[in-house]
């Protein structure tokens, strides 16, 4: 008949099975007496009876210090573990959390052990990425060059990267732990160092704040700022992050770059009054030597002899000559003083006020225009003006001895148009394409044909100031191509 204490032994048995954790019971001689179904499990034993075996038995590979342990604890004494690396049977490692506690009878005697343990090495391998996983952090943090630091909700600096601290040449003691505002220099560009700070702390980012920081050498260094928060659970501030980019040499160079574009602009301006200037003084005498040279041709031209006339004539043509190159020169550098702004036109009505300021020569050359539709640009009317009577004054003045023609047509690009000016002129050397376009190049010579060798410097001198490109492209004897770029209207490049 079962007595209360065979009912407490079941108990007993029964909630050490169900035990939700490892849990064995030993004997003085380490053989189990009673162990928890998590106790098979986690040390994978199977579904075997352990009751009576010994505990080298079943892990007979068991080092030294165990055995020594559970003898110590077997005289009485505790021992724990928090972290302790196990090798199972079948080889594995596991991270285990134990305790072992002797055991007495009902008489007060030693009578073995219990074992309890934990299986924690998900915990471990876990702990173990976080900590590798802080070192490459840590290592990143450092070795970027990126220029970083972070700051608590007091406003004091936490951690600072190597780049950072270098390239301020400051210590780390220096700045760890210090008011961020310590280094910051109040400038008429930057925020208040106190509403930076406020705003710092109050914005989840912040984007290209300029400020202005001190260096450890005592150099002033220009900086953009841009941060992140980073809160607790609870919403509070646990860091801010601060990413700054040194922008000291760029913004000198952009200083440098405005201030050398204002002299070249005061310098273009003198260089315009010098030219009209200069323009003024030679045209008087070149005027008086025409007009006296004109003069002396009709009242005297019959008493002059064959030699006299052609000199005199010559004179005439190489005074007018220079005349129209003084004209050119003007125009050339009239380009660059066009006004800045561009506005939208339309290239039908510049085509056409360009031809009507060469109707004398259309007229006298028989030269026939044609023009397809043209579409509407960005640009300088004025200088879009000159480009046209250039290439058209171009394609007549050099013409072969039939009528010229040309034609005009534009294609779309992408956001530009292509325009083509071709001739049936007298063509030049392909060799020669790039050459046509600066100043005083002409290849069919002075004496051959009229010309000061500027206008299609102007042509090029254009496009470039309206961002386009420009080429040639001829067959000798058979005509003349020439094919540029201008930036489509403003209203077509949005649609």
């Amino acid at each position: 008949m079962p007595t209360d204490q065979d009912g407490a032994v079941a108990l007993l048995h029964y909630f050490v099975d169900q035990a939700p954790f490892p849990i064995a019971m030993f004997d003085r001689e380490m053989r189990y007496l009673m162990y928890s179904r998590r106790w098979l499990t986690t040390y994978h034993l199977g579904d075997v009876d352990l009751r009576g075996r010994s505990h080298y038995e079943v892990f007979p590979d068991i080092q030294e210090e165990w055995r020594i342990i559970h003898r110590h604890c077997i005289e009485g004494s505790t021992a724990h573990c928090d972290a302790d690396r196990f090798v199972r049977p079948d080889g594995q490692v596991q991270w285990l959390r134990w305790k072992i506690v002797p055991w007495r009878d009902g008489r007060g005697e030693l009578g073995g052990v219990i074992m309890y343990t934990e299986d924690i090495t998900e915990a471990v391998r876990h702990e173990k990425t976080i900590a590798e996983s802080n070192r490459r952090f840590e290592r990143l943090y450092n070795d970027t060059p990126a220029l970083l630091f972070a700051i608590g909700a007091d406003g004091r600096v936490t951690t600072a990267s190597r780049t950072f601290l270098h390239r301020l040449g400051w210590r780390r003691e220096q700045v760890l732990r210090r008011p961020f505002l310590d280094h910051v220099v109040a400038t008429p560009e930057s925020p208040e160092p106190k509403e930076l700070l406020e705003q710092i702390l109050v914005s989840p980012a912040l984007e290209a704040v300029p400020l202005t920081l001190r260096s450890g050498l005592d150099e002033l260094r220009e900086m953009q700022l841009s941060t992140s928060q980073e809160l607790t659970p609870e919403g509070q501030i646990e860091r801010i992050t601060c990413v700054f980019t040194d922008v000291t040499e760029r913004n000198r160079a952009a200083r440098a770059l405005k201030e050398r574009t204002r002299e070249l602009v005061r310098s273009n301006e003198e260089l315009e009054q010098f030219a009209y200037a200069a323009s003024h003084d030679l045209q008087q005498p070149l005027r008086a030597i025409v007009g006296y040279a004109q003069l002396l041709e009709r009242r005297h031209g019959e008493q002059l002899g064959d030699s006299s006339a052609r000199t005199l004539s010559r004179l005439i043509s190489r005074s007018l000559g220079m005349q129209q190159l003084i004209e050119d020169l003007l125009a050339y550098a009239r380009v660059t003083s066009q006004p800045s702004a561009a506005e939208d036109v339309d290239v039908g009505p510049i085509v056409a006020l360009a031809a009507e300021n060469l109707t004398i020569a259309i007229e006298d050359s028989g030269a026939a225009l044609r023009v397809e539709a043209l579409p509407r640009v960005r640009g300088h009317r004025a200088q879009l003006v000159q480009l046209f009577q250039n290439l058209i004054g171009n394609a007549i003045k050099y013409r072969r001895e039939v009528p010229p023609e040309v034609l005009i047509t534009a294609a779309r690009e992408s956001g530009w148009w292509r325009f083509t000016v071709a001739d049936n002129g007298m063509g030049f050397d392909p060799r020669y394409a790039e050459k046509i376009f600066l100043v005083f190049q002409r290849l069919h010579g002075a004496d051959r044909e009229k010309g000061s060798g500027i206008g299609l410097a102007i042509v090029k001198k254009v496009i470039d100031l309206h961002g386009g490109e420009i080429h040639a492209a001829s067959t000798p004897g058979v005509g003349s191509r020439f094919i540029f770029t201008l930036p489509a209207a403003q209203e077509e490049a949005r649609a």
